[in-house]
C-alpha cells in the first residue's frame, strides 16, 4: 500500500499542476547544450506570431500539449458507430480496482489540495483487507468486447438507474488504480499483465490506468 499511496498522491499533484497551468512546457531540443538553458524562457515574451521563429533558430521545438487536457477524468463511451471521449474536468475521485471490484476514493479536498498521503494509505489498506471474492462475471470484461457488443451491453446496464449511477462514478473518475497480486516472471507474461490482463481487474474504457503489482 505504501507504493500505491505514493503513486496516487503524485498523480493528483501532477493533475493539480496541469489544472493550474504551471507545468513546464514540453520542448524537443535538438541541441540541448545550446538551447536547454534558462534564457530560453525569455521567448515567452516575444509575440506569439514570432516566438516560434526564435525557437526554430536554435533548434528547439515546443511540442503540442493539448492532449494533456484529456489525461485525467476522461473515459471512452461506446456507441455502435463510433466511440465518444468524455472528460469530467471537476472530478475529485479515483477508482481503485481490487479483485475485480470497484472502490471510490475522494482524493481532492474541498480546498483543491490532494488528500493527505496518510489518509490515502489508510483507505488503500482497508481495500486490501477486503476479502470479498471476485464476481463470477466481472464488469471489467465488457470494455474488451468489440465496440458494438460493448455499446449494446452498456445500454442495457444504464437502463437501470442504480447501474447508471455507479457507471457514472466510474466514468467520471480522475483515473483507475489497479491493485494486483501477480508477479510476472516471464517477458510475455509481464506484457500480457500490463497491456490487458485478459480483461480482469482493468477498465480499458478509462484513458488513464495505473497498475501496482505484487502488493
Amino acid at each position: 500500500a505504501d507504493r500505491a499511496a505514493q503513486i496516487v498522491f503524485a498523480a493528483v499533484r501532477f493533475r493539480n499542476s496541469l489544472s493550474d497551468g504551471v507545468l513546464r512546457p514540453e520542448v524537443f531540443h535538438l541541441n540541448p547544450e545550446k538551447s536547454d538553458k534558462s534564457w530560453f524562457n525569455l521567448l515567452r515574451f516575444i509575440p506569439q506570431s514570432f516566438s516560434w521563429y526564435g525557437a526554430y533558430m536554435i533548434n528547439a521545438f515546443p511540442l503540442d500539449m493539448v492532449q494533456y487536457k484529456k489525461l485525467f477524468g476522461t473515459t471512452r463511451l461506446p456507441y455502435k458507430e463510433r466511440d465518444e471521449l468524455v472528460t469530467t474536468s471537476d472530478s475529485r475521485h479515483v477508482i481503485i480496482m481490487r479483485n475485480n471490484h470497484f472502490y471510490e476514493m475522494e482524493v481532492i479536498q474541498s480546498d483543491g489540495s490532494p488528500l493527505l498521503i496518510t489518509d490515502i494509505h489508510a483507505q488503500l489498506e482497508a481495500i486490501l483487507q477486503d476479502s470479498t471474492p471476485s464476481p463470477s462475471h466481472p464488469l471489467s470484461l465488457l470494455p474488451s468486447l468489440d465496440r458494438t457488443d460493448w455499446a449494446e451491453a452498456r445500454q442495457l446496464l444504464v437502463s437501470d438507474s442504480q447501474n447508471a449511477l455507479q457507471l457514472e462514478k466510474i466514468n467520471s473518475a480522475l483515473f483507475v488504480l489497479s491493485l494486483d497480486d501477480t508477479t510476472p516472471t516471464e517477458p510475455k507474461e509481464a506484457m500480457s499483465v500490463f497491456l490487458h490482463n485478459y480483461g480482469l481487474n482493468r477498465l480499458t474504457a478509462l484513458k488513464h490506468i495505473l497498475q501496482v503489482l505484487n502488493l
